[in-house]
């Protein structure tokens, strides 16, 4: 279910914000916003085969996480 959320992925998403810092209109910023949005989405997607009512909700929590960390770049970078 987390596949989405690889190990080139996070060191990324974890330089996220000195990226912005230093060239909000660098590539990597707004392919990092996507890697967020579409971990986010692949785990929504995943988590409605699972038959565990409580590893559905915590896939949502991520996800929802995600997508808040998403709109919080966007807004850094859009400052």
């Amino acid at each position: 279910m987390y596949d989405t959320l690889t190990p080139d992925t996070i060191r990324s998403l974890d330089q996220m914000v000195r990226m912005i810092e230093e060239n909000p209109k660098d590539p990597r910023v707004a392919s990092g916003i996507a890697q967020l949005k579409a971990a986010a989405s692949a785990i929504v997607d995943a988590s409605l085969a699972e038959p565990a009512a409580h590893a559905r909700n915590a896939a949502r929590v991520v996800a929802d996480g995600l997508m808040a960390a998403a709109a919080v770049c966007e807004r850094l970078r859009d400052e």
